[in-house]
């Protein structure tokens, strides 16, 4: 079981990986693109994917883009939206708040972890 993790700011992705080996037994993997994503979605090493979590805005794609495509392929893959912006700033877009989860960075990278953990919990 792992966890795709998608955020454009190395920084973050950085950050994420330090907290998430200290403190979580799941295995997460990183891009910094929803291309890159994508790819490791494809990969027949990755058929293990139970859930990915994705920043919004992004160049080039942004994580509303990524999970329309995910809901379209991965239909049985959760995608939770990770932003900075106020959470108001979905309104902008028409997705299907059912099919995934949003939250804020300013709970953290423990409390994004959380929200992971309880949607693997979930799942299984």
């Amino acid at each position: 079981m792992k966890v795709l993790v998608i955020d454009d700011n190395p920084d973050f992705l950085r950050l994420f990986r330090l907290y998430a080996e200290e403190i979580s037994n799941i295995e997460f993997i990183y891009a910094e693109s929803g291309e890159d994503g994508l790819n490791l979605l494809a990969d027949d090493r990755n058929q293990d994917i139970s859930v990915i979590a994705s920043d919004i805005r992004m160049p080039e794609m942004s994580g509303v883009e990524l999970l329309n495509i995910v809901k379209k392929n991965y239909p049985n893959i959760p995608v939770i939206l990770i932003t900075g912006l106020e959470i108001n700033y979905l309104s902008n877009y028409e997705i299907d708040l059912d099919l995934m989860d949003v939250v804020s960075k300013d709970i953290g990278i423990n409390g994004i972890i959380s929200k992971i953990e309880k949607i693997i919990q979930l799942k299984a």
